[in-house]
């Protein structure tokens, strides 16, 4: 999951902070800090996807969503949430 939007955050801010003249652990640090946002944006993708997400209340009623709910699932990705579930399952029944 790391590889979805960690990783490309990471670099890119990397890039930028070289670009712009960062010292070396300023550089390191500012990776860390995108690849964390990166991680936290995947899992609330991953959430939204799984509960759908609408604009609006009139959407809602309307049936129109920004993500369809358990698109992820219906294309046999493998998302965060269900990973976690998967791990809590006893061993018997994975």
């Amino acid at each position: 999951h790391r590889l979805k939007t960690a990783a490309p955050a990471g670099t890119l801010s990397r890039i930028g902070a070289i670009l712009g003249g960062g010292t070396t652990e300023q550089v390191r640090l500012i990776g860390e800090y995108f690849e964390g946002v990166g991680t936290a944006f995947q899992i609330m993708d991953d959430v939204l996807n799984l509960r759908g997400l609408y604009t609006t209340e009139a959407d809602r009623k309307e049936g129109v969503q920004l993500k369809k709910l358990g698109e992820d699932l219906e294309a046999g990705k493998v998302t965060i949430p269900v990973v976690k579930a998967i791990t809590r399952l006893p061993k018997e029944e994975m």
